[in-house]
């Protein structure tokens, strides 16, 4: 089980699928959901969806560094309205529009594939 499915009391989460997944886009459609009901039914707090902690050394100057860093702690502080109706309602958009990229890249991979020469 990933720590999408079960960080931020997600464990409690009663509709999640959490596997076994046969394909990626299973697992990453789980997440999303994770993340959605997360949105709908959880308490939002400062880094609730995680993100990698930005490094020094993946940028050019201490400066973008610094840019990247306060944008990482702004992460679940959408507009500085941590748990309020609009940024819950921000994430569910999110994940819908996640879940339609990755149907998108599902069915670019299954017709790339289909017309690819054995």
């Amino acid at each position: 089980m990933s720590r999408g499915h079960i960080l931020h009391e997600r464990y409690s989460l009663d509709d999640l699928p959490r596997g076994t997944f046969t394909t990626e886009s299973e697992f990453y459609d789980s997440l999303i959901t994770a993340m959605v009901q997360h949105a709908e039914s959880l308490p939002l707090t400062p880094h609730c969806f995680v993100a990698p902690i930005p490094t020094r050394e993946d940028y050019e100057n201490d400066a973008v560094h610094q840019a990247a860093c306060n944008l990482w702690n702004g992460f679940v502080a959408i507009g500085d309205k941590i748990d309020s109706a609009e940024n819950r309602l921000d994430y569910i958009l999110v994940g819908d529009a996640v879940k339609n990229l990755i149907a998108q890249r599902t069915l670019y991979r299954i017709h790339f594939l289909s017309i690819t020469p054995i």
